[in-house]
């Protein structure tokens, strides 16, 4: 009884500790419901997938040795509640991944399709018929995530999650942690531990980072590498045909600026960083404009007029100037973070 009640007292004070830490959150910055669903949606079926994979191999891996996986592994179904009361939703290098995986995808579903006067194909079809076996070898892989991740979509759910080998990896082994049901004799227990020992090796040796969706759209932004006089017209076309992926990577390589930290720049409603970033590639005001107003219809945060009121000051901001302004991106991630955690000013 006593620990029944040691555990009401715990219980009492957690939902205390979380009414207290909701109700500080501004309410500009708490998650929409949408992203928020996204978010459960994504990791929900990440560890579902590793959940599934991982129990499969160690179950097989414990029968060499005449012990029954069902008995000593936990069911999938029971991991998610215990991986968020461990705190695994709490780590901010895999939140800031979720949050900016989620709302790219919602803006990258609501661009506005344009209505074409003939059949020209979009622009990832064109370049998936490229000459260059690179540049189409690339493009075909993008079409192939992006044709999966609107699927997903389309039936109410989110897209996969694909994230960093640093941050599956992380993820993977906390769900190895809590397949564990650690109600067996000690020599059971080691045997457990093993098998899901080298199940999450095998599965972390097949996870490849060149798969993902930033990995892709980069790789085919260098393939392309445009020149100066180029890079305009492939941002105004990748966002016409609704490529988010492509236009994200296209600044990225430019400016040599990481795949994450240009995704949360363009997913900003605030948006003065990506002006920023367009400027230093020389992108006119008609380019701006046009880009501007396909996120602000595909994004309901964006100021559209407070953009069209700075317009004018957005465009004469000099490329080299621009560039400068957002130099200490193109910095290794961490140092740039050392920077910023130490006070200093980049130059």
């Amino acid at each position: 009884m006593a620990t029944r009640v040691a555990a009401a007292e715990a219980r009492a004070q957690a939902e205390l500790d979380t009414a207290i830490a909701d109700l500080g959150v501004v309410e500009a910055l708490r998650l929409d419901d949408r992203t928020r669903l996204d978010i459960e949606t994504m990791v929900g079926g990440l560890v579902a997938t590793i959940g599934t994979t991982l129990r499969r191999h160690a179950a097989r891996l414990l029968s060499d040795r005449d012990i029954d996986g069902a008995a000593v592994l936990r069911p999938v179904a029971e991991l998610m509640p215990r991986l968020v009361a461990a705190g695994l939703l709490r780590d901010r290098a895999l939140v800031a991944a979720l949050v900016r995986r989620a709302r790219h995808d919602q803006i990258a579903a609501a661009l506005p399709l344009l209505p074409t006067a003939d059949a020209t194909p979009g622009l990832l079809i064109r370049l998936a018929g490229d000459a260059d076996a690179e540049v189409a070898e690339a493009a075909l892989a993008l079409l192939g995530l992006d044709g999966r991740r609107r699927d997903a979509w389309e039936q109410g759910g989110a897209g996969p999650v694909g994230l960093p080998v640093a941050l599956h990896s992380r993820v993977a082994w906390h769900v190895a942690a809590v397949l564990r049901a650690d109600d067996g004799s000690a020599a059971v227990t080691r045997a457990v531990d093993r098998a899901l020992a080298e199940a999450t090796g095998r599965l972390l040796a097949g996870h490849d980072d060149d798969k993902t969706a930033d990995a892709v759209a980069l790789r085919l932004a260098t393939a392309l590498d445009p020149r100066a006089n180029e890079i305009v017209a492939l941002l105004v076309a990748a966002i016409d045909d609704r490529r988010l992926d492509l236009f994200t990577a296209l600044i990225a390589h430019a400016l040599d600026i990481g795949m994450p930290d240009m995704r949360a720049i363009v997913i900003d409603p605030v948006g003065d960083r990506l002006w920023l970033a367009l400027r230093a590639l020389s992108v006119d005001r008609t380019g701006l404009a046009r880009i501007a107003l396909a996120l602000a219809d595909a994004d309901r945060r964006r100021d559209i007029d407070g953009f069209a009121a700075q317009l004018d000051a957005i465009a004469a901001v000099p490329a080299a100037e621009a560039a400068a302004i957002l130099s200490p991106l193109a910095l290794p991630a961490a140092f740039h973070a050392a920077i910023q955690a130490t006070g200093q000013r980049a130059r």
